[in-house]
């Protein structure tokens, strides 16, 4: 009938009888009858070699085609992980963990920090390709703009420690899900501690007091608005950021 088949009987190096099939028998035409009897033999003749190494043929067939799909199956998880850059698993990680739970204000500095400041040879760079090094050398890289920088004194320490807490916890997250194998983030954080200003740029000798109202005296008659500033510091105790930067709606003017 048509659904006709070759077979090739055979005892395996274990004992075993076995038969293995070597294709349809195609009789639509002399032609295709000759096809197939002729691949038959090649396969029959490939078997018998096999046997005769000792190699039992379906088994080595089995082999073969598992091996075939196991490489199959690691060209698409590799193609995968190609399409997980480190941008993508950010904002997915963002959508799912960060945007339900955090209020709206700072759901958009948690990804806009990353989106603005990490360089795009990193951001849109595979996350499982990324060295620590090279992740350590964009965050060392990053310059605020001046408007986070003036918003409550946030220094360029401040915002690259940010990034690295939020990058490790990015990380953790593509493992988790399997497309990266290496927490980078967190394997740079004394490396990263290490580049930053130590804030201890010497002892400072501290101002006699009962010399301060001259100080301040001559402060008073000094023009210009880095005199003003410095005198509202001395007069309210305020830090450093907090007269630099101050705003008129933080200033009560009934206590002038």
């Amino acid at each position: 009938g048509d659904s006709a088949a070759w077979v090739f009987r055979y005892t395996s190096p274990s004992g075993r009888r076995r038969e293995m099939g070597l294709g349809v028998a195609l009789r639509g035409s002399t032609t295709q009858a000759g096809e197939a009897i002729t691949g038959a033999r090649r396969l029959a003749s490939e078997a018998r070699d096999q046997l005769q190494r000792g190699v039992d043929p379906i088994d080595a067939r089995d082999a073969k085609r598992a091996a075939t799909a196991e490489a199959e199956r690691a060209a698409k998880a590799a193609r995968q992980l190609e399409r997980w850059t480190l941008a993508r698993c950010a904002r997915d990680y963002h959508e799912r963990v960060i945007e339900p739970k955090a209020t709206v204000k700072h759901a958009a500095q948690w990804i806009s920090s990353l989106e603005n400041h990490m360089p795009a040879s990193v951001w849109h760079r595979p996350i499982a390709e990324i060295t620590a090094r090279e992740l350590l050398m964009a965050l060392a890289s990053v310059k605020p703009h001046e408007r986070a920088r003036r918003h409550k004194g946030t220094s360029v320490p401040e915002t690259q420690q940010r990034m690295r807490q939020r990058l490790d916890a990015v990380f953790e997250d593509a493992i988790f899900h399997e497309r990266c194998a290496t927490n980078q983030a967190r394997a740079i954080r004394r490396k990263l501690s290490e580049l930053m200003p130590s804030g201890k740029p010497g002892e400072l000798k501290s101002f006699p007091f009962r010399e301060a109202p001259g100080l301040l005296a001559r402060i008073r008659a000094s023009e210009g608005i880095a005199a003003r500033c410095l005198e509202f510091a001395v007069l309210t105790a305020a830090r450093t950021s907090e007269a630099l930067f101050a705003e008129w709606r933080e200033i009560d003017e009934r206590y002038g």
